[in-house]
Order: structure tokens, then sequence, then C-alpha cells
């Protein structure tokens, strides 16, 4: 007689936080473990990859940007600030070629200058002369704009 072992489903722990969202599992090559968050708002949804085996990190979530994580809790942390829009994502491009990219409070976006931004993001001239796009979970924060010389002197344009 075979026996056949239940597998662990070691994110098993996403799906009982994530109760009022659609979380799927996903079958991708080279990971143990995949699900997938589904955003309500139709925008990019989150996806949780457990691969144990990588030498960087246990857990990886992608959500525009990816962030290798080594436990469960900075995991929900991570997807936390997501969902609850703490923080969004403002990438830069230079000619239409993605520069950078990073975390931004939310806080911060309403009165966002290139002064605030800077300090922030603890740089200064990797922000000139670029686009750049922030990006929330809902959309509520999304906003473009540039920063660009402006009679003498760099300035954020919020468009």
């Amino acid at each position: 007689m075979i026996l056949f072992q239940k597998r662990a489903y070691m994110l098993e722990f996403i799906k009982e936080r994530y109760k009022n969202f659609e979380v799927n599992p996903l079958n991708i090559p080279n990971f143990n473990e995949c699900v997938e968050i589904v955003n309500p708002y139709g925008k990019e949804n989150i996806t949780v990859y457990y691969h144990p085996e990588s030498e960087w990190s246990d857990y990886s979530v992608r959500w525009i940007y990816r962030e290798r994580i080594d436990s469960k809790e900075d995991v929900i942390k991570e997807i936390d600030k997501i969902i609850n829009e703490t923080e969004a994502y403002i990438s830069f491009y230079e000619d239409d070629e993605l520069r950078m990219g990073a975390s931004i409070k939310t806080a911060l976006i309403a009165n966002l200058t290139l002064d605030t931004l800077s300090r922030e993001l603890k740089t200064y001239n990797d922000l000139l002369n670029t686009d750049f796009s922030v990006r929330s979970f809902s959309g509520k924060y999304d906003a473009s704009g540039r920063i660009e010389r402006v009679n003498g002197k760099y300035t954020l344009i919020l468009e």
C-alpha cells in the first residue's frame, strides 16, 4: 500500500492572511511555490515566490519591482505596504529608458518637491533630467511628471 503525503504549502500563510483577495497558485519553473494576489483594481498583481534553495533569500515579492525577503513576517510587511498604500513605487526614465526605481511613502506624494524626493531617495544628480511615474496599488496615488531645469534651477513638475 502506497501512502501519499500531503504536500506542505509554504505560501499558505498568504492565502490565510489575504482572505479578502483572490489568491491563485501559479506554476512557474525554478520556484518551489508561487502565488498571485489578484489586484481588484485591475492593475498589477502581487506575486509571491518561495525558493528556499536561492542563495539570496527564501522569498520574493513582485509588484512592479521585485523584493527579496528572508522571512514570512517581512513578506507580510511588504505586501501590507503595497495593499494598504503606505508606499507606492516611483520609476525614473531618461530618454524612455529606466534609470532607477524606488519605493516612496505615499504621504509625500501630495506635496512632492525635488528637495523632499531627493532627501527621501538619498540622491539628487540621478533625478535630474528624468521623467517619472508613481504607481500605487489602487491607482489613488498614481502621478507622473518630470524633473528639468526651469529658469536656471532644477524643479519637479507634476503633470
